[in-house]
């Protein structure tokens, strides 16, 4: 088996920035790593990138 890099597994919608950064604390808290942290991906994206600790990537983000 092999793990993407770069990949994403999965994403979540969220509501707010404030929820993005909950998650993507409670991710790392749980085993996961971080792959990017909470923040501006472009004018109107903002989200965080993590791993769960099988290794598979996800995010949580919100648009607009």
């Amino acid at each position: 088996m092999t793990i993407g890099n770069g990949r994403d597994g999965g994403g979540s919608g969220r509501k707010t920035r404030r929820h993005v950064d909950r998650v993507y604390k409670l991710a790392l808290s749980l085993g996961g790593s971080c792959e990017g942290a909470p923040g501006q991906r472009s004018e109107k994206f903002y989200a965080a990138y993590f791993r769960d600790p099988e290794g598979n990537k996800l995010n949580a983000f919100v648009m607009g």
